[in-house]
């Protein structure tokens, strides 16, 4: 009986471990499934891994890959293969995606999706016509940002394409109308886009679209692609003539004049540290005549930080639209660094070798201590969980030195 009872306590045992072994799951975040990515293909995608999103690309004027569709979450795009044309533009899914593939294809991060699957093996949508707001981005701004902005849907306002009189279908340029230096790559489908042989609008246009980093052989180009002549719209009336920011010390002064302002209702000044993500600082009342002046003051900075200031303008039937970008750099010893900025869940603080314990004060824009830290003597680093912040701009203060860091919680 006693060996019996052994040999039933052994089996519940290894019953129990291949239980927990078959029930870890994989990611259900697009960042999680690319954060899988190693730099080597992965070819068989964890038991549990869920692609959730919603489908920017457009399969009707088939200005992208046959079978292939871009799947948005958050900020966070992915290329999505089946085959078939499956999904359309606007269209929620959520797919089990466990045992295919995660490649990179011609530059990009791709989920292949295995050969046996067919058409009616993909999961219905779980809604439909669902609409993803463009992050506002200038044309430098995403070639800065290419990794993190490709897939990913986008708004580059008052840019021009090139050259002039020349059709859509190939590779053309975009610029930004305020600096005409460097250019994305504007690509359309030569000989599948709807709308290929459409003659390029000319002057400074708003476009929708998303950027995909390509690389194929020695071919590599930072591309924009937009979905249909929809996604192209003249730019608002409102004109900014200028827009300039002055620092003294950690204080900033914003100054800007507009003309055309006819039906303006105000403008709310935008802050961001990494020229990505904006946070409201503010609003000024729009005087509402045609050509005006206005100001706004930002004493809110920390030595070693770079920020960056837009305005966006509000018309009173909604309209909006933003100025250029102006940044702004704070000199300081910068003993203090945050990375990954911006941070979603998890981000590092690196300082130098504490001496004796210290302790990391985080506050909010607005000087609210939010949190406190205890950092151990003799670390360099520390991994802090701000999963809890609400979204918006963080400052970090060191006990030890007095050295500070701002980040921006997504």
């Amino acid at each position: 009986m006693k060996k019996l009872f052994t040999l039933l306590s052994i089996s519940v045992l290894l019953i129990t471990i291949v239980s927990t072994q078959t029930i870890a799951q994989g990611p259900t975040t697009i960042e999680g499934i690319k954060a899988l990515y190693q730099g080597t293909n992965i070819g068989s995608l964890p038991t549990g891994t869920i692609l959730s999103g919603v489908v920017i690309s457009d399969t009707t004027n088939k200005n992208y890959t046959k079978g292939a569709a871009i799947v948005q979450s958050g900020n966070q795009g992915i290329t999505l293969y089946t085959r078939v044309n499956v999904y359309s533009v606007g269209d929620s899914i959520n797919m089990d995606i466990s045992g295919d593939s995660l490649i990179i294809f011609n530059g990009s991060l791709e989920v292949k999706r295995k050969t046996a699957i067919t058409i009616a093996l993909n999961p219905v949508p779980v809604a439909k016509n669902v609409v993803v707001t463009p992050v506002v981005m200038t044309v430098q701004e995403v070639l800065n940002n290419i990794q993190t902005a490709q897939c990913t849907l986008i708004k580059i306002l008052n840019a021009t394409a090139g050259p002039t009189d020349s059709s859509y279908g190939g590779s053309r340029s975009l610029t930004d109308s305020s600096s005409g230096t460097n250019a994305l790559t504007l690509y359309t489908a030569k000989a599948t886009a709807t709308f290929a042989k459409t003659i390029l609008p000319k002057g400074a246009q708003d476009w929708v679209g998303y950027p995909v980093y390509y690389a194929k052989g020695t071919t590599v180009s930072n591309e924009f692609l937009i979905r249909s002549l929809s996604d192209v719209t003249a730019p608002l009336p409102l004109n900014f003539t200028g827009f300039t920011v002055l620092n003294s010390g950690l204080k900033v002064l914003l100054s800007w004049n507009t003309a055309n302002e006819v039906n303006s209702s105000r403008f709310i000044v935008e802050k961001s540290l990494d020229g990505i993500a904006y946070t409201a600082l503010g609003t000024v009342s729009a005087f509402g005549s045609s050509s005006n002046s206005y100001s706004f003051n930002d004493g809110v900075n920390r030595l070693g930080t770079t920020a960056y200031y837009r305005l966006k303008s509000l018309d009173k039937d909604g309209v909006y639209r933003y100025s250029n970008v102006q940044k702004v750099q704070f000199s300081g010893a910068g003993r203090l660094t945050v990375y990954p900025n911006p941070a979603f869940s998890t981000t590092r603080l690196v300082y130098k070798s504490l001496t004796k314990d210290a302790t990391a004060r985080i506050y909010s824009n607005d000087g609210k201590l939010i949190k406190q830290i205890v950092l151990k003597s003799g670390t360099t680093s520390s991994d802090i969980n701000v999963s809890d912040l609400a979204k918006g701009i963080y400052n970090i203060e060191l006990s030890s030195d007095k050295s500070t860091a701002s980040f921006i919680k997504n």
